[in-house]
C-alpha cells in the first residue's frame, strides 16, 4: 500500500500548500523509496488531495523538552543547535517554541518518533505513479 499523510495543524498550512514543507515528524517509519500521497484533513468531509511524493530519507529522533537528540550508535545525542534549528524550519515551524508546544500538547515529550523527509512530484506523475500503484496492488489480489 502506499502510505498517506496527512496534515492539520494550521501553523503549517502554508508551508505544506506551497510545497516547501518537505519532511514530517511521524510515530510511523516509512521506508527510502515508498511513494506518498498527501492530505489536509483526511478524515474530514473538507479533505483535500495535496499531492504525492516519494520518500527520499527516514531516520529517529528523540524530542525532549531540552531538544532533538539524534541516535549515534546506540545511544542518543542533543543536535546541535544549528541543526535542530534547520530541522525545525524545515518541519513548517518558524520558532523553537512552537515546534516544541505542539509535539508537548500533541503525544508527550520525551517522545521518540521518525523524521520522514520526501521529494514533491509534479501532480501528473504523482497521479501516474498513483494510478499504476494501485492497479498493480489490485491485480494481485486473490480474487
Amino acid at each position: 500500500m502506499t502510505p498517506a499523510i496527512s496534515f492539520s495543524e494550521e501553523k503549517i498550512r502554508e508551508a505544506i500548500f506551497t510545497r516547501t514543507k518537505d519532511q514530517t515528524i511521524r510515530e510511523r517509519r516509512i521506508e527510502p523509496g515508498d511513494r506518498l500521497k498527501f492530505f489536509w484533513k483526511q478524515r474530514t468531509k473538507n479533505n483535500k488531495c495535496l499531492g504525492y511524493g516519494i520518500c527520499t530519507e527516514c531516520f529517529p529522533v528523540r524530542i525532549t523538552n531540552w531538544g532533538v537528540q539524534i541516535k549515534q550508535g546506540k545511544k542518543w545525542a542533543y543536535m546541535p543547535k544549528a541543526q535542530e534549528l534547520q530541522l525545525i524550519n524545515r518541519d513548517g515551524f518558524s520558532v523553537a517554541t512552537d515546534f516544541f508546544k505542539f509535539f508537548r500538547r500533541t503525544y508527550g515529550l520525551p517522545k521518540e518518533m521518525n523524521v520522514i523527509r520526501w521529494k514533491w512530484l509534479s501532480d501528473k506523475e504523482g497521479i501516474e505513479i498513483w494510478a499504476k500503484r494501485q492497479s498493480t496492488e489490485y491485480s494481485q489480489l486473490p480474487y
